[in-house]
């Protein structure tokens, strides 16, 4: 199994495609994944090859135990553009709070926070990477991977023992908060 344990907003979406088109059957975001305590349901789980996002972050350590053999991706991101991409989804989310109440607590157990708080959110930022980095230290489990600076095919295929795939990697998160917004506009105005 592969993991993706990078933070919202480091490029979760485009590792996804990018591992569909390597013929893994992929699941970004699974947040119905998770049991009401933020638990993984490993019968979901299961029927994945690679989960990517805030389920797998949330529990690293837990699935690292549980499958010994699996790999684990975290997705980086420089820290100004990140924070505004942070700023722009906590301001989105305010739209959909009582749609989807989950992410919320997803949210306030990973981040301690539902509001956006720069400093809050740059010290975890911070402390997820170095204790990522530390779990996983002195082993061949981990891969670094900051898709926002053109990394990409050339680092993720080596790390998965597959040839390098000579295509442009996915880059699918582009706008997409616009897109959900307005998807949300529609469902609160319908009414």
């Amino acid at each position: 199994m592969i993991f993706g344990i990078g933070v919202s907003r480091t490029g979760g979406r485009s590792l996804s495609y990018a591992l569909e088109t390597l013929g893994y059957r992929t699941r970004h975001w699974p947040f119905l994944f998770l049991n009401k305590n933020l638990k993984p349901k490993y019968a979901l789980f299961e029927k994945y090859d690679a989960i990517i996002d805030m389920p797998a972050t949330l529990n690293y350590q837990e699935l690292a135990k549980r499958y010994p053999e699996a790999k684990f991706i975290l997705t980086l991101r420089d820290k100004k553009p990140w924070l505004n991409s942070m700023n722009r989804l906590h301001n989105f989310q305010r739209w959909f709070v009582a749609f989807l109440p989950h992410v919320l607590s997803m949210d306030k157990a990973f981040w301690g926070q539902v509001r956006y708080d720069e400093k809050k959110l740059s010290q975890k930022y911070d402390a997820h990477v170095k204790e990522v980095r530390a779990f996983f230290k002195g082993t061949n489990r981990l891969l670094e991977l900051n898709i926002t600076k053109g990394e990409g095919y050339e680092k993720l295929c080596p790390f998965l023992n597959l040839p390098v795939l000579q295509e442009n990697f996915p880059h699918k998160n582009k706008g997409i908060a616009k897109k959900m917004i307005k998807k949300v506009q529609k469902i609160i105005t319908r009414d």
